[in-house]
């Protein structure tokens, strides 16, 4: 069963709508909350107002369970790609990015190709950005990709995070409007 915009709580429904269709904002809840219910149902209202957009995660399996949830939720013409992080870089950077000893890139690489003024990217919705790695963060803002991350900052598959701690603001999502999610 897909859950639709008015299968939503009114909480979760107040935070999607509370999120301009401009700009970085960070999503915040617990596990059970619906980020990512509500990060597909972003990426799907950011297409259908026109915006190109990108759903991306961490992992294959979660991918895989945002593309069916995001083609049955439309738009027709499936204009939401959703991909993994991985992915979307090797194709954003082109050929084969050079890799580095954390198993992700070389994010100096990644870095220098988006200070070149004609790098762009789309619109970035990411689920469980909790799971990428700072550096990635400060690509987005490179690129001006205006993402919107939904995250769990207590649960991380990986040593990796957002780069703060405790309750200070993510120093690379700069000017982030901020949302937080109760379990439902």
């Amino acid at each position: 069963m897909t859950i639709t915009y008015l299968d939503l709580a009114p909480d979760q429904r107040a935070a999607l709508d509370g999120l301009p269709f401009d700009g970085n904002h960070l999503v915040s809840g617990p596990p059970g909350s619906g980020k990512s219910i509500l990060a597909a149902q972003r990426a799907v209202m950011l297409a259908l107002a026109g915006t190109p957009v990108v759903l991306l995660t961490y992992s294959n399996l979660l991918r895989q369970s945002l593309a069916g949830t995001v083609h049955a939720l439309g738009p027709a013409d499936r204009s939401v790609r959703v991909m993994t992080a991985h992915r979307w870089l090797a194709e954003w950077y082109g050929a084969s990015p050079p890799g580095s000893e954390d198993g992700w890139y070389d994010w100096d690489a990644l870095h220098n190709r988006a200070a070149d003024p004609a790098s762009t990217a789309p619109t970035l919705v990411v689920d469980e950005g909790q799971d990428l790695p700072p550096e990635f963060y400060l690509l987005c803002r490179m690129l001006h990709a205006r993402p919107t991350v939904f995250a769990d900052e207590c649960q991380r598959l990986t040593a990796l995070h957002l780069g703060y701690e405790g309750d200070s603001e993510p120093p690379l999502l700069a000017q982030v409007n901020r949302a937080v999610l109760q379990r439902g």
